[in-house]
């Protein structure tokens, strides 16, 4: 029996999932899980990069201790985020996190550089002051880019020191904005305007190619040696794989919201940028989406409320408050890492003159109404771009737990809600290893297998 390995790493947690084929079904194990939070370093928010790597081992340990060996693993994380080596390949930074706040007022700066209209022209991405390019930028301030050999992104970095190889996957690589949309490889032009050294930038490979096998310091530690793939290697890219309906509209649900549909190719016109969609990679299709908040305003109140609540107990509460009309801009920067989420939440209401949450519940309230508004006016644009209809909603990722904004999201956007997947990602990350390795012929093979859940205790029987 094959066992693959998907370690799927998101912006609050990880896990290590073995997934394994048996007739039409496909099997499914988690064996190992972590938390993952940014933290405090130097003054910035940043990840701890090596707190990732000790866990990714971690959780290849358990594999071996199960007997379970895999015989291909990848991983996926989120997007944006980076790493700098030297040429003895030692980090040259530390890897900021998306949600400091060092290059809020980047963007600007860059469009002096080089025009929104030209640089959409060339990469098709969504403008967001945490994209890679404005990070990168502001890090050319404080750094001599001239002493990079190597840019690698989280999931890159990780292969790196699992493999000593350094690459740079594709899907991953557009969300860099930095990307050539019509060419898939970096793009020279807006590289030189920023004065950024093209040659730390690697091959771009695609999903679905073996990167290589492990060290053999590493195989020493955990126990054994496996391939190691490039899955779709941004989170979203891996999630995206997993429905297959053309007519339902994809929110992937998360610490994030991706909403957005499969394209055969890049959409980049005036009205696409004026909306400010994405054209991000994915597995031979472009991902046509739109980066929203997502459950992070939830969470964040949960954390300020020393987690006195579980999610569920808090959603509870939403739908038994008093109703709210409150409706708040979900994508308001002041949200994406306030001291306090709730009083970031009261900030807002007072200048905005909107009627302030009275109590928890109406908080929840106020959170998940808002969420499924702004769903609903990306709808509108994503019909309106792609000059068709969607029928349906399928929802994926952790917030298919969510019932109460599920069933809010089915009554404001006026559309049934699928319920998908709920570890998606994890399972398109398996689905491309599969299909490399010659499981399935094709997706379609593969979307088509029954999803089999297998818990710990009958693993360890």
């Amino acid at each position: 029996m094959n066992y693959y390995l998907a370690i799927d790493i998101g912006a609050s947690s990880g896990r290590h999932i073995l997934f394994w084929k048996e007739e039409m079904q496909i099997h499914m194990l988690e064996v190992y899980r972590f938390v993952n939070e940014s933290e405090k370093i130097k003054n910035y928010e940043c990840w701890n990069i090596d707190k990732l790597f000790h866990n990714i081992i971690k959780g290849m340990k358990v594999c071996h201790n199960l007997k379970k060996i895999p015989c291909a693993m990848a991983i996926d994380t989120w997007g944006v985020d980076y790493v700098l080596l030297d040429d003895v390949g030692e980090l040259l930074n530390e890897c900021i996190c998306y949600r400091d706040h060092s290059f809020d007022h980047v963007m600007d700066e860059v469009f002096h550089i080089i025009s929104k209209e030209e640089l959409y022209e060339h990469t098709g991405i969504q403008f967001q002051q945490f994209n890679t390019i404005y990070q990168l930028y502001e890090m050319s301030k404080r750094i001599d880019l001239k002493k990079a050999n190597h840019f690698l992104m989280i999931p890159d970095y990780m292969i790196y020191l699992l493999t000593g190889v350094t690459v740079n996957e594709y899907t991953n690589a557009t969300t860099t904005q930095l990307l050539n949309a019509k060419t898939h490889m970096w793009d020279e032009t807006i590289l030189e305007r920023l004065h950024i050294p093209c040659n730390i930038f690697h091959e771009v490979i695609m999903p679905g190619t073996c990167i290589g096998t492990l060290r053999h310091d590493i195989v020493n530690e955990i126990g054994f040696q496996t391939k190691v793939w490039a899955c779709a290697s941004h989170d979203t890219g891996s999630a995206f794989l997993v429905p297959d309906n053309e007519d339902s509209i994809i929110i992937s649900s998360g610490t994030w919201s991706l909403i957005g549909i499969h394209r055969a190719t890049p959409l980049i016109n005036q009205e696409s940028r004026m909306c400010n969609y994405t054209n991000e990679g994915g597995w031979h299709t472009i991902r046509y989406l739109k980066n929203i908040m997502g459950l992070w305003m939830l969470q964040e109140v949960q954390r300020n409320l020393d987690y006195v609540y579980t999610f569920t107990e808090l959603c509870e509460l939403g739908k038994q408050s008093e109703p709210i009309s409150t409706v708040i801009d979900v994508n308001d920067y002041r949200f994406l890492k306030p001291t306090n989420m709730i009083k970031a939440i009261d900030t807002y209401c007072t200048e905005k003159g909107l009627a302030q949450p009275k109590s928890i519940g109406q908080y929840v309230q106020c959170i998940c109404r808002s969420l499924a508004f702004a769903y609903k006016d990306a709808i509108k644009e994503l019909e309106q771009l792609n000059k068709r209809t969607y029928l349906n909603i399928t929802v994926i990722g952790g917030g298919v737990q969510n019932e109460y904004l599920n069933c809010l999201i089915s009554e404001i956007c006026e559309r049934p809600v699928i319920r998908g997947t709920i570890e998606a990602t994890a399972l398109g990350n398996a689905m491309c290893q599969m299909i490399a390795n010659r499981e399935f012929d094709n997706l379609q093979e593969a979307r088509a297998c029954e999803l089999v859940v297998h818990t710990r205790k009958e693993a360890e029987k």
